[in-house]
């Protein structure tokens, strides 16, 4: 399992700004592109208050996006372009998108530096990511954001965000949404875009461990005031349906309604004898990194309290109660809806709702200053 340092706060979100003038009250979509589907989400701040403006969802066809990249950009661009006007619920009306690329593609590290000048920062950064990432940077965008103090309490040190961006990457985004004239305002990590949809004011100041159960992966991440360590692991719900399809002998549509409507409860055994393999081996991993966080931290102050799940593959049935029973520790369902106004459109399918969460948590970034 991969394990590196991340780095973006949840209320100054280190990200890559492609805009040097980002406007937080612009009207913005939040795009979420997996390797299977399309997200997308358009807020409002009205007062108080945050109104959902429109949604929808699409698939996309094999082969599109892989290993982060997007290799057919034209193939995207026509179903984006198809949602946009064509959305499950309400109305697309902006002209620019905030976006994610997934942790597992991204390099990222906290480093605990000494406090010094901008430039003498920039050069330890550099140092830095020369030694630790194993591509060269003139095939990488990096930036870095000072976190605040550092954790391990060293006076005059403080814990400084590296995050680098495969160049592949991100101008496969870039090039996507030129195609459809779209303004791009950031490219973060999903996770980041997920903490801030789901964690609460409430839970701010709470050590958290978030679990994005998608289609191919599962990214996890530790969440103490900012996201602080992540980790990936190549199994999701694709998984959990060739399984079910496999031990129950029945066909790959079969069994992706049978781990939808029926999960773990299942009358039928087998469902769950397929899908735990897929479960302990996450188990497992996120063990792994609660163990490694409070190991590092040294400090019961940072005790995880909770597991927020979430993801296309999180409202799975069961499949909560099960994450709570084997790692022993109080898990729910993260509600990126909750402070949402969704009136007068009609209410996300309970199914659904899981899956636009990190779309969410960029429209977010776009409508109010999250």
């Amino acid at each position: 399992m991969f394990i590196a340092y991340c780095l973006l706060l949840i209320q100054e979100g280190i990200s890559i700004k492609v805009d040097l003038f980002y406007k937080e009250n612009k009207p913005t979509l939040g795009v979420d592109i997996g390797a299977t589907s399309i997200k997308v989400v358009q807020l409002k701040k009205s007062g108080h208050n945050t109104k959902l403006v429109g949604y929808g969802n699409m698939g996309l066809p094999g082969g599109c996006v892989s290993e982060g990249i997007i290799y057919d950009p034209e193939t995207v661009a026509k179903y984006i372009k198809k949602l946009l006007e064509e959305p499950k619920y309400g109305k697309f009306k902006a002209k620019r998108v905030n976006s994610a690329i997934p942790e597992s593609y991204i390099f990222t590290r906290v480093l605990e530096l000494p406090e010094m000048t901008y430039d003498d920062m920039e050069q330890a950064i550099t140092w830095d990511a020369e030694q630790y990432i194993p591509i060269a940077l003139s095939d990488l965008y990096i930036d870095f954001e000072v976190l605040g103090p550092a954790l391990s309490a060293k006076e005059g040190y403080n814990d400084v965000a590296l995050v680098a961006a495969p160049r592949a990457i991100v101008d496969s985004y870039m090039k996507m949404f030129d195609l459809l004239n779209l303004e791009v305002g950031i490219l973060e990590t999903n996770l980041s875009s997920i903490a801030r949809a789901v964690v609460s004011q409430k839970e701010i100041n709470e050590t958290i461990v978030l679990a994005d159960i998608g289609g191919e992966r599962t990214n996890m991440a530790i969440f103490d005031r900012a996201i602080r360590v992540t980790g990936s692991l190549p199994r999701g719900g694709v998984d959990f349906t060739r399984a079910i399809a496999e031990k129950c002998k029945i066909n790959i549509l079969e069994a992706e309604e049978t781990k939808n409507q029926d999960g773990l409860p299942a009358k039928n055994g087998k469902v769950k004898e397929a899908m735990e393999p897929i479960l302990l081996e996450i188990v497992r991993d996120i063990k792994k990194i609660i163990n490694y966080y409070e190991e590092k931290s040294g400090n019961k102050k940072n005790l995880v309290s909770k597991i927020i799940i979430c993801g296309g593959n999180a409202s799975i049935p069961g499949l909560m109660e099960y994450l709570q029973k084997a790692i022993d520790l109080r898990t729910i369902m993260g509600n990126p809806w909750a402070n949402i106004s969704i009136y007068p459109l009609k209410p996300v399918p309970k199914l659904e709702a899981p899956m636009y969460t990190a779309a969410i948590g960029l429209a977010l970034k776009g409508s109010i200053h999250a």
